[in-house]
């Protein structure tokens, strides 16, 4: 950012079926591919030469859209694409059927085990909310809705007016700026590689374990330094993010779906436990597992028997705030 010149706004885009055209073919291009495509966006690319990491990203968008396959295979499909825009982990209990064949199940209140005491300030309410285990919501897993356009030749001046969203990343400096200009007159979002001057639009570097993400920016200043934070964030930023973020969300809408309000209960202490001298929740979720080593199946079935774990512990905190949670879960 030079000196006088406005801050950028951080912002996060949501882009499933939007119109995103990148121009060039090289590895830069294909790391943009992957974290649009990623996302959901409709895509476009252009450029006369690809580098094999795109050329193989482009046919597995092919194959997955043709065969309908589920979305953690789009996801692994990914990772070539996208791997230096963005470390991801799995998320887990975000399996895409979750909210299928559902049956009620109280939640047996035991605080001296599940969480922390009752607040005897608080008076008890008689009101239940439904938490209903694995709800449909807005984020998640992504969703792939069609195959990635690849045209191979030479971009053609004007027809990056015809999207939202466009990336210019060719290498060859009168390219990418004409490219700029024909978005930035057509008013779109326009991301020029390795230059922000001509661009209104940065990718971060970023840390996802989804829904959570975190992301570091320098504005365009040294992407170097951007991604070097956010190597260092991701080493001390605990596991379990994502499970966290879902299981709270959970308990979000419960409660707005009882017309009860968020605001008295105490989410921080919920998650960490400094107040209350709970042991919190992000400890219960990352807490070790008995035996030294722990094959896959049996560590899909301690991220159940956790995540469950972790409901009851929400549903105990917030009755001590004068709620009592009930909540349903799959039959499995």
């Amino acid at each position: 950012m030079t000196e006088g010149q406005h801050p950028w706004l951080p912002v996060s885009l949501f882009l499933d079926g939007v119109s995103c055209l990148v121009v060039g073919g090289g590895k830069v291009a294909a790391r943009k591919v992957g974290s649009l495509y990623r996302c959901g966006a409709a895509l476009t690319v252009v450029a006369p030469a690809t580098v094999e990491q795109l050329d193989s990203l482009v046919q597995h968008s092919i194959k997955l859209g043709v065969a309908g396959e589920d979305n953690a295979a789009r996801g692994n499909a990914m990772q070539d694409g996208s791997g230096k825009d963005s470390i991801a982990r799995d998320s887990p209990d975000s399996s895409p059927g979750s909210a299928a064949a559902t049956m009620p199940q109280p939640v047996q209140y035991n605080a001296a085990r599940n969480g922390p005491a009752a607040d005897q300030g608080v008076t008890q309410a008689s009101v239940l909310a439904t938490w209903v285990h694995g709800a449909d919501r807005q984020t998640g897993e992504p969703v792939f809705h069609q195959a990635i356009r690849l045209e191979r030749r030479e971009y053609q001046a004007g027809e990056a007016a015809g999207y939202k969203l466009v990336i210019a990343a060719t290498g060859n400096s009168d390219v990418d700026r004409l490219v700029a200009q024909d978005a930035a007159q057509a008013g779109a979002l326009i991301n020029v590689a390795d230059d922000a001057r001509p661009s209104n639009m940065l990718f971060p570097a970023v840390y996802s374990d989804v829904p959570v993400s975190v992301s570091v920016s320098t504005e365009g200043a040294s992407p170097a330094l951007a991604s070097w934070l956010r190597n260092e964030l991701q080493r001390v930023l605990p596991d379990g993010l994502g499970m966290l973020a879902r299981l709270l969300e959970e308990a979000r809408c419960a409660l707005h779906a009882a017309n009860l309000s968020t605001e008295g209960i105490d989410w921080h202490d919920l998650i960490d436990g400094r107040k209350s001298g709970s042991p919190g929740l992000l400890t219960l979720l990352n807490a070790p597992s008995s035996g030294a080593a722990t094959p896959d199946a049996c560590a899909d079935s301690l991220k159940r028997s956790r995540a469950e774990e972790a409901r009851s512990y929400i549903s105990n905190y917030i009755a001590g705030h004068g709620t009592r949670l009930a909540f349903k879960h799959n039959q499995e």
